[in-house]
């Protein structure tokens, strides 16, 4: 009336016009944080606004659990039940069941919502929820949160940039219950099953149970069986999920083996309380897939395998519509793939690549039925039998992901683990680091190509109607070595039985059957590694600092392939000792100190005795010097046991000790030295092992007429016969493996298996990496 309207009255007026429109008309608003952000006077405003509005027109507020609880606290006296009730938050639809499906009962996102429900108000900052979680990606983290928990309703993230804080809701809380539930269920279970009476002889016998097994403990587990463990881990009575890796484990799967090679990696992996759960990475960058599966049987390995190579996320984010686009010409006229690559499922019918992949999908779940029906005894033939179905079903349903994956260019790791061997080395009554050397044994060959012909068909099939479905290879005399299209790492916890895990595998790998009689002049070359370099450190360094946006340097490499027992260990050190950078730059000799603070002690220098390795893990994790009473006290060790060992880190070079004061030659992290580069001495004088080495003794007055002796009377090669040393000094078994690495003279040897018919002038091991 004369007077100047505010934007809001202005924005009133409008509204009321709508009411004069013919029909009715709906509009939604959505809520979200920032709502809940805005100053209260300005939510004021919106409030009015909305309740002005829905005078005209129907309006529909969507938000969740926390925008409900927002408005019921400051706006329940005026806006209506229908939007302050818990019972509008459409989040809640979502059944138990559902949840099991989406969520799972173990991995990542159950671990980060247990995190935020054990907190003692429910809510924690986001910030200390990466911190939790820092040995996993911080974007895979953000995932797991957005898309499994947020987005199902089981957490709500709220707060302003910079102080947003992560706050379970009742539906959350109740998921637990209901896990927790189900994991006493289960328990109750395997304790019945575990006392049951011996049955009587009316009871249906399982005819194939291993050796030495008890009856109760013999078949492998399967989708929709509960079992466990001589730990107590169990494997729930539902379809078991393939959860994402972390950035770290797949690099470490990816990284550590050779290419089209096998590598044996004495790491101890954490155990996961579903073992029938299978692991999923894709490093999008190298354009590499990583599956990965604890190993219980052949059956429930393969199959885990199977289902994580055919996985939805597989076709998601690497054989996409436009890859797969590539494969129609081949697909439309099947006769090629199957009578080369043997491709299982391929019907004339199929005209598509997109066609077969959907017959692929009703493969991986068929096979997943039948393992219920196992589970369930719901089946017509024998046991032993129904076993076998299983098992080469899923062997063929791999194999066929192999090499659509290897036709289209994409590499494959394969990741075998034994989380618990050195504890619990036999399952079923035998040796179960030989059960999975068989099984990689069978599989391999399938997993193989001369050319583009599958070398278990070429080599070791017996069966004459199926070689002759496949076409002849044309054998090349100059290049007769077929070569693995996935590269298999098998990892665990092997104690001091690393040496017999390896030799089995070999052994197993070199003889993986009976090579029929017709079969060409062709073999199986397979790389294997056991002992670990730094060209391995190298890749793993590499592929883990670009993640970071950093540089890996040589000083970097040297240092953890020194420090580090195994590449495994690199990767989760970087993953979480480091942060991501916003502008790309080098690697820093501080930032190697932070990630090799981040490991436990024993991951740290191979063969050191646990005081070294205490003693070099306390002097990691500070940035001040220390008197040796300190470093006793803060490693957790004798003051002797640092007088003992101190002089020999003193006299290498590793350690400095300045008026009783000492500190690890290594910069700290602080403002003062972390853009420094400071190293042991002989690592900037590029000094060799043997240089070094003798100036120890020297500098520990050991140069006796003996050590003297090895330097004056050279080797075979000319350089000093420095072996002898171990038997004089036990210090030279850890030490020289140390310096070899941050001297660049030590890497690993590759051992190359030859698999088929002997050929001729066949070379036996090979350099290098």
């Amino acid at each position: 009336m004369g007077q100047p309207q505010s934007a809001l009255e202005d924005a009133l007026a409008f509204t009321r016009l709508l009411g004069y429109s013919n029909p009715q008309q709906t509009i939604a608003i959505g809520l979200n944080a920032a709502f809940r952000e805005t100053r209260r006077d300005q939510a004021d405003e919106i409030i009015e606004y909305v309740l002005t509005l829905s005078e005209s027109v129907d309006v529909v507020l969507g938000g969740s659990e926390i925008d409900r609880v927002y408005l019921h606290n400051y706006y329940g006296d005026i806006l209506p039940s229908s939007v302050t009730n818990p019972c509008n938050d459409t989040r809640n639809d979502y059944s138990i069941t559902t949840l099991v499906d989406v969520v799972g009962t173990d991995g990542l996102a159950v671990e980060i919502l247990r995190t935020v429900g054990e907190t003692e108000s429910g809510h924690m900052a986001y910030s200390a929820l990466q911190s939790a979680f820092s040995q996993y990606d911080r974007t895979t983290v953000s995932r797991r949160l957005n898309e499994k928990l947020i987005e199902y309703g089981l957490c709500e993230k709220y707060g302003a940039r910079g102080n947003l804080r992560i706050e379970i809701l009742d539906k959350g809380a109740l998921y637990l219950e209901e896990l927790a539930k189900e994991k006493e269920r289960q328990k109750a279970l395997q304790d019945y099953v575990t006392n049951t009476p011996k049955p009587n002889h009316n009871t249906r016998v399982i005819t194939d149970r291993p050796r030495g097994g008890r009856e109760d403990d013999h078949r492998p587990t399967a989708e929709g069986e509960a079992s466990t463990t001589p730990d107590g881990r169990v494997r729930l009575p539902r379809y078991h999920g393939v959860d994402y890796l972390s950035y770290a484990e797949t690099v470490s799967a990816a990284k550590t083996p050779p290419k089209k090679g096998v590598s044996v990696t004495n790491y101890p992996v954490e155990p996961k309380s579903d073992r029938g759960e299978a692991g999923w990475g894709y490093l999008e960058d190298e354009n590499t897939l990583v599956v990965s599966a604890e190993y219980d049987s052949a059956m429930s390995h393969v199959v885990m395998i199977a289902r994580a190579l055919l996985d939805p996320k597989t076709f998601d984010q690497v054989l996409t519509e436009d890859r797969l686009a590539e494969l129609d010409g081949l697909i439309e006229d099947g006769t090629y793939v199957r009578g080369s690559r043997n491709l299982g499922w391929l019907a004339d019918s199929v005209d598509s690549a997109g066609e077969y992949v959907d017959v692929l999908e009703d493969a991986r779940d068929e096979l997943l039925d039948m393992t219920r029906s196992l589970a369930h005894e719901d089946y017509e033939c024998e046991t032993s039998e129904y076993l076998s179905r299983i098992t080469k079903t899923a062997m063929g349903l791999a194999g066929t992901a192999f090499h659509v994956l290897d036709l289209l260019d994409i590499d494959v790791v394969w990741e075998a683990r034994l989380p618990d061997y050195n504890r619990h080395p036999e399952r079923y009554g035998e040796d179960n680091a030989e059960l999975l050397a068989t099984t990689l044994a069978k599989n391999a060959p399938i997993a193989a190509t001369y050319g583009n012909h599958v070398v278990r068909r070429l080599l070791f099939e017996d069966r004459d109607e199926k070689r002759r479905q496949s076409f002849d290879p044309v054998v090349d005399a100059s290049n007769p070595y077929a070569n693995l299209i996935a590269s298999i790492s098998v990892v665990g916890d092997f104690g001091n039985r690393a040496d017999h895990v390896a030799g089995v595998i070999e052994d197993r790998l070199s003889n993986p059957g009976e090579i029929h009689e017709d079969a060409p002049e062709i073999a199986l070359k397979v790389p294997v590694v056991v002992e670990h370099g730094p060209s391995t450190v190298a890749r793993v360094t590499r592929a883990m600092c670009r993640a970071k946006g950093l540089d890996a340097t040589r000083d970097a490499i040297r240092l953890f392939s020194g420090f580090a027992r195994t590449p495994y260990d690199v990767a989760h050190a970087i993953g979480r000792g480091l942060s991501q950078e916003a502008t790309p730059r080098e690697i820093r000799s501080s930032e190697v100190r932070l990630s090799l603070a981040s490991l436990p002690s024993k991951r740290l220098l191979e063969d050191a005795t646990p005081t070294v390795r205490a003693m070099i893990s306390t002097l990691l994790a500070t940035n001040l010097s220390l008197s040796k009473t300190e470093l006793a006290e803060k490693a957790g060790i004798s003051t002797q046991s640092v007088r003992n060992h101190l002089p020999t880190l003193v006299a290498m070079g590793l350690v400095d000790e300045t008026e009783g004061q000492c500190r690890l030659n290594l910069s700290f992290t602080d403002e003062q030295e972390r853009h420094k580069r400071i190293l042991p001495s002989f690592m900037l004088t590029e000094s060799f092992t043997r240089d070094v080495l003798f100036e120890t003794l020297e500098a520990l007055d050991e140069l006796t007429e003996e050590v003297i002796e090895i330097w004056v009377q050279c080797g075979p090669n000319g350089l000093p016969d420095i072996d002898r040393l171990h038997t004089m000094y036990d210090w030279v078994d850890w030490v020289r493996p140390l310096l070899s690495s941050l001297t660049e003279e030590r890497d690993e040897t590759v051992q190359t298996l030859s698999i088929g018919p002997e050929i001729a002038q066949q070379p036996l091991t090979e350099a290098g990496s």
